[in-house]
């Protein structure tokens, strides 16, 4: 049986486990793809995306072609291994690698007392495009949690499997409180004194390096006893237990670390409020609070919402702040919801200087009130500037992209322009700050539905595409830089690139609903309609309470999926949120029948179009009509032909 190397070099492996010689490194990649990534199989198109991207369409179909062509004749003595037709590639069946195989190994008791670096796996593939290079930055990543996650769970299996398992989480992560644990104890239950400090005095000096901490009082008491000649007794260990089942993931995708019981559990991230009387800006605090959301929405180990009217949390993060002599003081405090019982509290001053490092220690809190570990390095990508950004600019940094992101809100040409101004002197200030790039580019791209009568433009999109690209190159584990680059390949018509992207961004926030709707959004404009209601309805499942935005995604995907009743009454619930939510509630309406009802709303809609009218001929209703149907990256005809069939009925001329 073939199989595909992923620790180390890269390699296709024969049946006896001689490496195939392929004539590309693309080839190998297209197999690692198929065998690693969302499917076994990929549209001809989405692997002219995959590796072609920046070349026209015609070249990439030539180029898939020719590479196609030659990967025949490398594996002529594996015909059995890939079916290439006309309009797809895939494997005839699993392609087993050695990941999986040590995956294997771990579930049945055998886990290894090393593991692979994510640099170590898929080595010598990358640099092949920009899309490839961001889909191996995840697969990597992933692939690492998921041993990690098999490696911790094999701690609460006693004996021979817990110690193998001890060791390896150990050598890949050194403040592991549990795996230090287990190796000082039996290092003290074999009388091994020395390899007991050994362990210790390692844990010790990782916790301090990267957390300035100490470890557990109870492990230091552990050890001075041990070291004053006491017999220390191990402890009874607790009955073996099974497995716990593995967090669900994207088909293809490696699953994420196993998790008990098997739902995360939901954290709620409350507003924070001012303690007495406030008369400073609240953009410091509240910025402080969505990008602590952010980097919580990265983690599988837990689901975050931001309000939980109708729902119950298992815990709830609140925060109230005060000026204290000129500067933001924030008290953080967790709450388990069942008990009542208080977590954690912590006091922070708020200064966007250090802000990388208190959202760092926030999580860590986080984590360890939840009795879960998360290691410095699952948190290096969360810092706020690239490590190549000069660190006295980063107040100034985060100031600028706090102030561009509330003027965006504030849907205007004038406020665009000033955010625009914003996020391009925060870019000459900070060239390796990944959010001003994905931010500037989200502005970019919905720029023309803040300015009516203002039309698509191919440049715009361009541009945006750049900024966008240049946001994943820094950071491509942060969903939000792969969801703008979804948006911007969506608004330049390369649809297949546009759901590449969109997966990438589900991979990374796979459970948060802050994150599912705008995905959800996305997928049905590409005309993926089922997929959009199924991650609506889980977004909606797991948090039922959504703000007017999202209420308004949700119209438009019930729209186009043909569920008039779902639609209205999500357009009841989105208002005005954004003022185009109003033109699709007409149509919605006008497509039940209630066409009263639907030219009065499209009448509320017109008077918004007219009153912030940017073109350069008259508002009326013919123009806004134009400019409106040319608004939107829709794919496919038909469900252009929806919406137009809705607004007319309502009274707009399309």
């Amino acid at each position: 049986m073939w199989e595909l190397r992923g620790i180390g070099r890269a390699a296709l492996l024969d049946g006896t486990g001689a490496p195939v010689t392929l004539r590309s490194e693309r080839s190998l990649a297209l197999i690692a793809y198929l065998a690693l990534g969302p499917a076994a199989s990929m549209t001809r198109e989405r692997a002219c995306g995959l590796f072609w991207g920046d070349r026209p369409e015609a070249a990439a179909r030539s180029s898939l072609r020719q590479l196609l062509h030659r990967l025949k004749a490398d594996l002529a003595d594996a015909p059995d291994l890939l079916d290439i037709g006309r309009d797809s590639i895939a494997l005839k069946e699993p392609l087993r690698t050695d990941l999986h195989r040590l995956c294997d190994e771990i579930a049945a008791g055998a886990p290894p007392q090393t593991l692979p670096e994510a640099e170590a796996l898929l080595q010598g593939l990358e640099s092949l495009s920009e899309e490839f290079d961001a889909w191996l930055g995840i697969v990597r990543q992933r692939w690492v949690e998921r041993l990690l996650g098999l490696l911790s769970a094999a701690l609460k299996v006693p004996g021979p499997v817990q110690i193998h398992a001890a060791r390896g989480l150990f050598s890949a992560d050194p403040t592991h409180d549990g795996a230090a644990r287990i190796l000082i104890q039996t290092a003290l239950d074999e009388a091994a004194l020395a390899e007991a400090l050994r362990v210790y005095e390692r844990h010790w000096d990782a916790l301090d390096a990267e957390w300035d901490q100490e470890p557990a009082a109870d492990l230091q008491d552990l050890v001075v006893r041990a070291k004053s000649g006491e017999v220390i007794s191990r402890v009874a260990p607790a009955p073996a237990r099974a497995m716990p089942r593995q967090a669900p993931a994207p088909a293809g995708f490696p699953p994420g670390p196993p998790v008990d019981p098997a739902a995360p559990p939901i954290i709620e991230i409350a507003p924070f409020l001012p303690a007495g009387p406030w008369t400073g800006p609240s953009d410091l605090p509240n910025g402080f609070r969505l990008e602590l959301i952010a980097a919580l929405v990265r983690f599988r180990e837990w689901a975050v919402v931001e309000q939980s009217v109708g729902l119950d949390p298992d815990y709830r993060i609140s925060g109230i702040f005060m000026d204290v002599g000129g500067r933001v003081r924030l008290t953080l405090t967790t709450i388990e919801c069942r008990t009542g019982g208080y977590l954690y509290s912590d006091a922070l001053e708020l200064e966007t200087d250090a802000w990388a490092d208190i959202v760092t220690r926030t999580i860590r809190r986080v984590a360890i009130s939840l009795n879960m570990h998360v290691s410095r390095r699952r948190l290096t990508a969360w810092d706020v500037a690239s490590p190549e950004s000069a660190a006295p600019g980063r107040g100034q940094a985060y100031d600028l992209w706090l102030r561009g992101n509330d003027l965006r809100k504030r849907w205007s040409a004038s406020s665009f322009d000033e955010a625009e101004v914003a996020f391009r002197q925060l870019i000459k200030l900070e060239p390796g700050y990944a959010a001003a790039y994905s931010s500037l580019a989200g502005l970019l791209n919905t720029r023309h539905l803040a300015e009516p009568g203002i039309m698509r433009s191919p440049a715009r999109a361009a541009a945006a595409r750049e900024f966008a690209m240049r946001a994943v190159a820094l950071d491509p584990l942060d969903g939000r830089n792969q969801h703008a680059l979804a948006w911007s390949h969506a608004l330049c018509e390369s649809h297949e690139l546009a759901a590449f992207h969109f997966d990438l961004s589900m991979e990374l926030n796979p459970s948060s609903p802050r994150t599912l709707v705008p995905l959800a959004h996305g997928y049905s404009f590409l005309g993926q309609h089922d997929r959009a209601l199924g991650l609506a309805a889980q977004a909606m499942a797991i948090h039922p309470q959504m703000n007017g935005v999202h209420w308004g995604y949700l119209m438009c995907i019930r729209y186009f999926a043909g569920d008039t009743t779902g639609a209205l009454q999500a357009g009841e619930a989105a208002g005005d949120a954004v003022f185009d939510f109003l033109a699709w509630h007409a149509a919605a309406l006008a497509m039940d029948g209630a066409t009263v009802a639907a030219r009065a709303k499209m009448e509320q809609f017109v008077a918004a179009a007219v009153d912030r009218w940017a073109g350069d001929g008259p508002a009326d209703w013919e123009a806004i009509g134009r400019w409106l149907m040319h608004s939107f990256p829709i794919r496919r005809a038909e469900d252009l032909a929806r919406l137009r069939t809705g607004l007319a009925a309502a009274g707009l001329p399309v």
